[in-house]
């Protein structure tokens, strides 16, 4: 299940880079997994993030940490519901939290 970001990238980049470079690292990992014999699919992407430690950039939309856990816990209930044993959460947004 890639996520990923709602959110200007400067001028250079794309509104919602984090999600279309997700999107793709996804399906061409599934793509590849599959070709090598795992019975995988890239999910669609949940395209918002959460950016909370700086100020939020115009048209930026992002989510809670509580309320992505909620997203996730739902669609991993769905899908076990259905027989999916694993699923990988495949994160394009953001890096490391520092405690500090």
């Amino acid at each position: 299940m890639p996520w990923g970001a709602t959110e200007p990238h400067n001028l250079h980049l794309p509104y919602g880079t984090d999600t279309y470079e997700t999107t793709v690292l996804a399906e061409r990992a599934a793509e590849f997994a599959w070709k090598n014999g795992a019975k995988v699919v890239a999910l669609p992407t949940v395209p918002f993030g959460g950016e909370h430690r700086t100020a939020r950039p115009p048209l930026a939309i992002n989510m809670n940490p509580s309320t992505q856990f909620a997203v996730a816990h739902r669609c991993r209930s769905a899908l076990a519901g259905q027989g999916v044993k694993k699923l990988l959460v495949l994160n394009g947004h953001g890096g490391m939290i520092s405690s500090r």
